[in-house]
């Protein structure tokens, strides 16, 4: 399972880094997935009363988060609700299951 924190852990490492991207889920309105320079991302589940981080990728990218997406249909045979799609400037795209957390698939994009 994913590493849940607390909510002050949650706040300090938040706030280790910049973001670079935002993506709302289009199943849960309070769930939003941040990417961040360092290349780490998590999933936060954010409501009127507090800000919890759900899930925090393991593995990620080694530089910044260009860009991220939930899975509409990745995969027939997979609940393409718990699938996103990440990349990076280190020239990887990533399939990630977001109930675990672990990337499932990925690809190196040859840079032109």
């Amino acid at each position: 399972c994913c590493n849940a924190l607390s909510n002050n852990q949650t706040q300090k490492r938040v706030s280790d880094t910049m973001v670079m991207v935002l993506e709302t889920s289009p199943h849960n309105s309070e769930q939003v997935l941040v990417g961040y320079k360092s290349g780490v991302i998590v999933l936060l589940q954010i409501s009127e009363y507090a800000i919890d981080e759900l899930c925090r990728f393991h593995g990620g990218h080694n530089a910044d988060i260009q860009g991220l997406s939930w899975c509409q249909e990745c995969d027939h045979q997979r609940d393409s609700q718990h699938m996103m799609v990440s990349v990076a400037k280190d020239h990887l795209l990533k399939f990630w299951n977001v109930t675990t957390g672990e990337c499932v698939l990925q690809f190196l994009i040859e840079p032109s």
